[in-house]
């Protein structure tokens, strides 16, 4: 476990350049699979055309940066990496060829070391041996790409499945798969490994050593041979590339990561980081200082609800969950949790911001146009105020109006949901990464989507296998500081979140519901008062020094309350307060349901398993109120 000044340390070296430019390095990752045993006479035709493959990743990776509307996407050089479980025959021969055209060397393990290097058992495996501790070394240090051991077991019964695990891991943690094997074995274990490969869509390149051919397979199909060196470049530059779909710069309402990149965030390195929410960041919106002066005035409704007695959030814990300081870290897999934090930190501060921004200005916006409304009929109704009346209207209603052009203008919800959507992915990556998961998004090869998805995958690809606690040398008890740390910081915490945020969601939807029905009905009344008071005066002339009076103020405010009675009630559609609130009661069912499953993982395929299950609920949570804010415009 590092000590919490070693946190702070990395904190101030990344911080600032994380503040500054949020690109990653241009990054891609190869898994290694194949059979420990090659047949007679055929490793020198193995290692030319392992060569030739990796040589063609290599080239199309360069190839693809070499053009500027991907570079500019990339902040650094390409980090190519071969992740390989580094046994006998063709994982040694993959990991010796990428090492020697600048790959780094990643290493996953089934099982500890020492148990691992008793299945070398092969002739030649004291160098077997060798090679391993060598690339060991070389994945464990400055240059490399981490080493990351499995917990399966060793032992004669279970290693199969151990091994079985090691290939599942090494497909999530790659982007392209190198398979060496034969044909008439794919019933081998690595055979399983490789059609597990296949399935998930993602580009595999099987070496056949025996028959001296290679097949490519895209979208689970294998491609012709004429075509495959072009089709695999082209899978490679995809890994780069932007979607043409989408534009450099913003138009309307969509952004893009250069708007993102030019956001101006602070960094104050005397903040402390609590490595959740709190950190050294923080936002300098795009708006105008005309238009700053508003923000706030949606926190100070929300503060103003939750003073109110909250919800119970449920017993206190026998103990307190670990936090990020009791998390086992080895040597070198600090900096890549350090990184999702200031990652999420970043978005987060920016999504906070433009949310406040946003809503406190819809706000004032619904204000100002019932006050022009106001000041129209009172200015119809008293004629000596007229002029004060009619420039007061003129202000309120250009104020409101510039208040929408400018929030439509610079696109600040889209910017909430869309910061909004990079902060999730990357605070709950954090957790995966914990559990010994490198994504939220699969294995299937890259879709093309929405630039925040491109971002955020590019961003993940760029982190070494550091699991905390599985290191080259595990660390005792680390599963289970592990675990509690996904349970406390982010099962529980997002339990609490919706726990108290409920009430004060129900309370708004309560005052908003009685507000519409009491405005409603004084509504009724004053027009049916003002109706009467208009028939006497028609009918008893007489009566006009009586009725005027009642009828000028019935004028005003039959303008008036009409105007007031609607903005409610389309501040009460709009908020959808109500289903905000039972959606949250339904979240916090769900995770309590799969917080069930996370607290009996006893191994780390069920904590992955039992964590991307509630990692993907919560995205789904967000991606959906996402999908529908994104072209919601009150001004509309």
């Amino acid at each position: 476990m590092l000590a919490k000044d070693e946190l702070t340390t990395l904190i101030a070296r990344l911080a600032p350049t994380i503040a500054r430019d949020p690109r990653p390095a241009p990054a891609l990752r190869v898994g290694a699979m194949g059979h420990r045993q090659l047949p007679a006479n055929s490793e020198a035709r193995v290692v030319t055309t392992t060569q030739t493959v990796l040589r063609t990743i290599r080239d199309a990776a360069v190839a693809a940066l070499a053009e500027p509307g991907v570079a500019r996407r990339f902040n650094g050089p390409p980090e190519l990496s071969v992740i390989s479980p580094l046994a006998e025959g063709a994982d040694q021969i993959i990991a010796w060829v990428g090492e020697k055209l600048g790959y780094r060397i990643g290493a996953i393990l089934p099982f500890g070391v020492s148990d691992y290097e008793k299945t070398f058992d092969l002739p030649g495996s004291d160098a077997a041996v060798a090679r391993l501790r060598a690339y060991l070394d070389m994945a464990d240090g400055p240059s490399g790409n981490g080493v990351f051991v499995l917990d399966g077991d060793p032992s004669d019964a279970k290693r199969d499945a151990a091994f079985l695990f090691c290939a599942t891991q090494v497909t999530h943690w790659s982007d392209i798969v190198v398979a060496i094997l034969a044909d008439d074995r794919l019933e081998s274990q690595t055979g399983i490994g490789v059609r597990a490969a296949i399935d998930t869509g993602m580009p595999v390149v099987c070496i056949d050593p025996a028959k001296n051919n290679t097949t490519l397979y895209i979208d689970t199909v294998p491609v012709k041979d004429e075509d495959r060196e072009a089709r695999l470049a082209l899978a490679v530059r995809k890994f780069f590339a932007p979607p043409d779909a989408h534009p450099a710069e913003h138009e309307g309402h969509h952004i893009g990561l250069h708007d993102y990149r030019e956001e101006h965030v602070s960094c104050d390195l005397s903040r402390a980081a609590d490595f959740e929410y709190r950190g050294p960041f923080s936002a300098h919106i795009v708006a105008p200082f005309w238009a700053r002066w508003c923000s706030g005035l949606n926190r100070f409704i929300e503060r103003s609800l939750r003073k109110k007695k909250r919800v119970s959030s449920g017993p206190a814990p026998a103990e307190p969950a670990p936090t990020a300081n009791d998390l086992p870290f080895g040597p070198n897999q600090a900096a890549p949790f350090v990184r999702q934090f200031l990652h999420f930190h970043r978005a987060d501060v920016l999504a906070n911001a433009y949310a406040e921004m946003y809503r406190s200005a819809h706000l004032l916006i619904a204000v100002l146009g019932v006050a022009s409304v106001a000041l129209g009929a009172m200015g119809a109704v008293f004629a000596h105020l007229a002029s004060l009346s009619s420039g007061l209207e003129f202000v309120s209603f250009v104020f409101a109006l510039s208040l929408v052009w400018i929030s439509n203008r610079q696109a600040w919800l889209a910017r909430w949901t869309h910061y909004r959507l990079l902060a999730e992915v990357h605070r709950y990556a954090k957790f995966l990464s914990v559990a010994g998961l490198p994504s939220p998004f699969g294995d299937a090869a890259p879709v093309r989507q929405v630039w925040t998805r491109d971002h955020t995958e590019q961003v993940l690809r760029t982190y070494p296998l550091a699991v905390p606690g599985r290191g080259r040398t595990p660390a005792p008890n680390g599963f289970a500081t592990s675990r509690g740390y996904i349970l406390g910081a982010c099962i529980d915490d997002q339990m609490r979140f919706h726990q108290a945020t409920v009430p004060a969601r129900l309370r708004m939807a309560a005052f908003l519901r009685h507000a519409g029905v009491v405005l409603s009905i004084v509504t009724v009344f004053v027009l049916a008062t003002k109706l009467a008071a208009d028939i006497l005066l028609d009918i008893h002339v007489k009566m006009a020094p009586l009725m005027l009076p009642i009828s000028n103020t019935g004028e005003m405010l039959a303008i008036v309350l009409p105007a007031l009675t609607a903005a409610v009630l389309a501040l009460r559609a709009y908020g959808e307060h109500d289903v905000v609130a039972k959606r949250s009661m339904a979240m916090i069912e769900s995770l309590g349901h799969e917080r069930r499953r996370v607290a009996v993982a006893a191994n780390l395929e069920s904590l992955g398993t039992a964590t991307m299950r509630v990692v993907r609920t919560l995205l789904s949570e967000v991606g959906g109120w996402v999908d529908l804010f994104v072209d919601k415009h009150l001004e509309t």
